[in-house]
């Protein structure tokens, strides 16, 4: 009997993978929204996701659970770390001769842990698959 291929696994890694080159970042000056000016990719430590995030599809097309739970986990804590630094810097956003500046996360970031998660929970569909087939 032949598996199934993982295709929401694969198709959630292709959505971090695109999240990281969609913009993180906005800026905000004296109350008006600024152009979005920041990529997930220009930051350092997410330059290592575009290979984790292709690890990822892969690991999904072969259905190795363990390994899409540690790289979905790895993701989503990595997303997290990002927002949690957007947030703070938000809460402490210079305010110099009137006007005031800060960062909000934006649409790249929230798809990034959105995504992050849906590959996390990419297995159950694979566990109720392979426990399906054992039964029969």
């Amino acid at each position: 009997m032949k598996s199934k291929i993982n295709f929401f696994g694969i198709i959630t890694a292709i959505l971090i993978l695109i999240s990281i080159f969609l913009p993180w970042l906005s800026g905000s000056m004296a109350g008006y929204e600024m152009e979005t000016y920041s990529r997930g990719i220009e930051f350092d430590d997410l330059k290592i996701t575009v290979i984790v995030a292709l690890i990822g599809a892969f690991v999904a097309f072969f259905r190795i659970r363990w390994a899409v739970i540690l790289i979905g986990i790895l993701c989503f804590m990595q997303g997290l770390l990002h927002l949690g630094w957007y947030l703070f810097a938000d809460k402490i956003s210079s305010d110099y001769s009137g006007g005031a500046a800060g960062l909000n996360p934006s649409y790249g970031l929230i798809l990034f842990l959105v995504a992050s998660l849906l590959f996390i929970f990419s297995t159950k569909k694979v566990k109720k698959d392979v426990e399906h087939k054992s039964v029969a």
